[in-house]
């Protein structure tokens, strides 16, 4: 079964950018905390897996969009 570039690349996404946390915690930790102070919305290290997701979809929608011949 194949799963669609739109469902596959924001896992890979998601999942390179968790494992990244996973390995360096304690600096994004000390980054998010800095830059949205101790209550932000965002203050946790885990938001960089979302992150991953939605760049991974744009730029895999992007690279799609001009590697395509019409």
């Amino acid at each position: 079964m194949d799963l669609p570039w739109w469902v596959l690349v924001p896992f890979l996404g998601a999942w390179m950018n968790f494992v990244l946390t996973l390995f360096a915690y304690d600096k994004l930790a000390a980054i998010m905390v800095s830059t949205f102070g101790m209550d932000g919305f965002p203050s946790s290290p885990f938001w960089f897996a979302a992150e991953g997701a939605v760049v991974g979809l744009i730029i895999a929608f992007f690279a799609i969009w001009f590697s395509t011949d019409d």
